[in-house]
């Protein structure tokens, strides 16, 4: 019997998948297939239970809302058409509204003849401008007056920091 009931409620259980409380009809399930296992190790029998099929009914009625319920399987699936087409509106709403709102700010990346992304001066500035701060020559660069493209071209080696007696005892 604990096989069957396993079988059963293994076909059942995907038949609300995607409603409310699904999740929760579905662990319900689960109780109800492990029951025979579970009774065994009490020592006890299935006798005197319920029928799988009337605690399948009440595990609906407890979990799963009458309107869910009684909706066919074809107004599920249109409800949720419906929900997926406000989401994607309300997607293309954002970001037509955030690109509008960068007013010029925005970056858009194109693509090379080998298919990987171009990107675009501002960013390219912005890049060297990162490598540069961390390897120290973007102050060297601040201080002298300089733009990125003559502290690249500049060879010095940046010093390199001394320790003083506090800091190499700690």
């Amino acid at each position: 019997p604990g096989k069957i009931r396993r079988f059963i409620v293994k076909a059942i259980s995907p038949l609300f998948a995607g409603e409310p409380n699904a999740k929760r009809y579905r662990i319900a399930l689960d109780a109800i297939a492990g029951l025979p296992k579970k009774l065994q190790v009490q020592g006890k029998t299935l006798e005197g239970q319920p029928p799988l099929s009337e605690l399948i009914m009440n595990c609906a009625m407890e979990n799963l809302s009458e309107e869910v319920l009684y909706r066919s399987r074809q107004e599920s699936h249109d409800m949720r058409a419906e929900e997926e087409q406000k989401r994607q509106q309300q997607k293309q709403e954002q970001s037509q509204s955030s690109s509008s709102s960068t007013s010029g700010t925005f970056v858009s990346l194109g693509t090379s003849s080998s298919g990987a992304p171009e990107r675009s001066a501002v960013v390219q500035e912005w890049q060297e401008r990162r490598k540069l701060e961390s390897d120290g020559s973007y102050e060297k660069m601040l201080s002298s007056g300089g733009s990125v493209e003559s502290a690249e071209d500049s060879s010095e080696v940046a010093p390199e920091p001394q320790l003083n007696s506090t800091t190499a005892t700690m």
